[in-house]
């Protein structure tokens, strides 16, 4: 999907622009390229009940149900919303990598979530965008590791 000259909005996940949206139904790679403007890819799958793991780099998102993922480039925000993991399990969000410019911002379903930043090798170094990270309910029990 190529967005063009002007700012763009791209929802990504059943039921967008509504709350409550799902991304399991993403059956194949989906391909998001900003091009010039302000532009913006949400993914919510924050009507999903079930325990999710998610990892985010700078030019994809994988898992959360998908099958293949959603790869990005150009774009000045990626939002991510994530579901409602049942009670005694848990959500697992991987942030791996950021790009430059961009802000990034994943919020947390009402059940608890693990926010893992960091790649495989223990670095922060490719973080290099603004990571934004918003828990949900007092009653979740959510979970920042940030591994350096």
């Amino acid at each position: 999907m190529n967005l063009g000259d002007d700012d763009d909005t791209v929802n990504v996940g059943a039921l967008m622009p509504l709350t409550g949206g799902n991304v399991n139904s993403i059956g194949a790679l989906l391909t998001v390229k900003g091009d010039a403007g302000n532009d913006t890819l949400y993914v919510s799958d924050a009507g999903d009940a079930n325990a999710n793991v998610g990892t985010l780099t700078a030019t994809m998102l994988t898992g959360l149900g998908m099958t293949s993922g959603i790869t990005f480039d150009t774009v000045e925000t990626v939002s991510v919303a994530l579901g409602n993991a049942p009670v005694g399990t848990q959500n697992t969000f991987n942030i791996q990598s950021t790009a430059s410019g961009v802000t990034t911002v994943v919020n947390g379903g009402s059940g608890d979530e693990v926010f893992n930043v960091g790649n495989a090798s223990n670095s922060l170094d490719q973080i290099l965008g603004a990571l934004v990270l918003n828990g949900y309910a007092p009653a979740a029990s959510d979970a920042l590791n940030i591994n350096d």
